[in-house]
């Protein structure tokens, strides 16, 4: 059974926002996200109940650990080779983040001017994703430390910032 609330098809919205988890490729991240700013284009009055639903998909990528939140693995040192040993790099596949989080900066661009709630929840999303401890002491939680993550983490970062140094959050 559907459940269809003023309108609003709720397993439709929670589909389209999270599409992009099981293929989890920049493609498809693309066109999520051209499919989502054409609904809060379209339909504004869903944008509330979209972001709950993309957000509970941003939390499902950071539970499952996928893409910018893939658990450090340790690399084989050239100095220390032994037989059968991958020496390659290999990155964690962020990509796809990197286009959800431009989206995620665009929202909060046009937010933090209109809709609180809105920048309500990105501070949400932030909170759960950004770790409060930085270091290397046992398994690292939270977002990957690899080099091929830095902008992606940066991008993310400031995102944070321009929340924090403005004044839409509360004190």
């Amino acid at each position: 059974m559907d459940f269809v609330f003023l309108g609003i098809h709720r397993r439709l919205l929670h589909t389209v926002a999270c599409s992009q988890i099981e293929l989890f490729t920049t493609a498809a991240m693309t066109t999520a996200v051209e499919c989502w700013q054409w609904i809060l284009t379209v339909r504004p009055d869903l944008k509330l109940r979209f972001l709950q639903e993309m957000l509970l998909a941003w939390q499902y990528t950071v539970d499952k650990k996928m893409g910018l939140f893939t658990p450090n693995e340790r690399e084989v040192s050239p100095l220390a080779v032994y037989e059968g040993c991958k020496l390659g790099p290999n990155p964690p596949y962020v990509k796809p983040h990197d286009i959800w989080v431009t989206f995620i900066v665009e929202l909060v661009e046009t937010a933090k001017y209109c809709c609180q709630e809105t920048v309500d929840m990105i501070a949400l999303l932030l909170h759960r994703s950004l770790p409060m401890t930085v270091g290397a002491s046992g398994e690292e939680p939270g977002i990957t430390r690899h080099v091929a993550a830095v902008g992606v983490r940066f991008k993310l970062l400031s995102c944070g910032l321009v929340l924090l140094q403005g004044d839409v959050l509360p004190r």
